[in-house]
């Protein structure tokens, strides 16, 4: 009986016999390396999620990127065994960071390519096809390689009184923010507590059998200052021990992810929020413009009332950015503790 706490392990795109484990790092590159699914060109790191898509429909899509690239691109996918679903070229920026917006050509594979050990291959084999033909056209364009249905594509969603998870998270959380503020010192923004489940997991899931089943996954969210350095495995580490160590009368597994974030205060006032400690509060009187206004996070449309940001604190309350709210969460709780 107790506490597990799981997290995901960094994993390898390559043929190389090289460990995995990136050592001292941006948060940033070392969430990428959990990711296989997702993959950029060797010198870069996917845009990190959550992204804004700035991508103005049709016109980024034309000028280089013609059906002759496109061909190319699908032919050079076939000599590494790689099936390709669609191309799309996108302007992605990093949720909350103002960016230079260069177009992007994602390529997304078929739900079942799974075998990703020659991923990063074909993508630096396709980033010279590219980067030659965009500096031919006086421009530069990025690539990534990615499976839209196992890529990290997590939304968050709030977790409901009263359960063993609930009951849990009340115990673990004084223990968290003293090991998060002894490991993370000088480079964290806020710890969350929230289920978290896959963009595209829902109750229908047609057609996509990867996602049938895929439960919401209790999480603690320990957010870092983006571009902050530090040996993010040995720090995971600590945190995730320190969670297992403490006593609790049931058996319940959580996950523990870190991840860039910070703190945005809010744009306006509201009174649709009412905190009830320091530490966690209950979304009070949730009326239809209020679950309107938590839906509008799950896009790129934001609500009047929020700024976006991937931790995103509205007057005193830490959220996540993709917060899923409605129907059965509605008088959920969300917890929360902002440095």
């Amino acid at each position: 009986m107790g506490i597990r706490c799981k997290t995901k392990k960094v994993v390898s795109n390559t043929l190389s016999s090289k460990g995995p484990d990136p050592g001292p790092c941006s948060i940033e590159q070392y969430v990428a390396k959990k990711d296989r699914f997702r993959v950029a060109p060797g010198n870069k790191i996917p845009v990190s999620w959550p992204h804004d898509d700035k991508t103005r429909p049709f016109t980024d899509r034309q000028g280089m990127f013609d059906d002759a690239l496109e061909d190319s691109t699908i032919d050079a996918l076939k000599k590494f065994g790689i099936e390709c679903r669609r191309t799309d070229v996108k302007k992605l920026t990093q949720r909350g960071f103002p960016a230079a917006e260069e177009r992007t050509v994602v390529i997304v594979t078929r739900e079942t390519e799974t075998d990703t050990t020659r991923w990063q291959e074909a993508v630096d084999y396709i980033n010279e096809i590219i980067k030659d033909a965009a500096a031919q056209a006086g421009t530069t364009m990025g690539v990534e390689l990615e499976n839209s249905f196992e890529r990290y594509y997590d939304i968050s969603s709030a977790i409901r009184p009263g359960t063993s998870i609930h009951k849990s998270f009340l115990q673990i959380e004084h223990v968290v923010e003293a090991e998060v503020r002894k490991s993370c010192s000088g480079r964290w923004t806020s710890i969350a507590y929230h289920n978290r489940r896959h963009k595209f997991a829902n109750s229908a899931n047609i057609g996509f059998p990867s996602l049938t089943g895929v439960v919401k996954q209790p999480t603690v969210i320990v957010f870092v200052t983006p571009g902050s350095v530090a040996h993010w495995g040995k720090v995971e580490t600590q945190i995730r021990h320190a969670i297992e160590a403490v006593p609790f009368e049931e058996d319940v597994e959580i996950a523990l992810e870190i991840l860039p974030g910070f703190n945005v205060p809010s744009t306006g006032p509201s009174t649709a929020y009412t905190p009830t400690t320091s530490r966690h509060t209950f979304a009070s009187g949730s009326s239809a413009a209020t679950i309107s206004a938590f839906w509008s996070l799950v896009g790129n449309s934001i609500n009047p009332h929020f700024t976006s940001g991937h931790g995103l604190v509205t007057r005193g309350l830490a959220y996540v950015n993709g917060a899923v709210w409605g129907g059965e969460e509605v008088g959920a709780l969300v917890m929360g503790k902002v440095k």
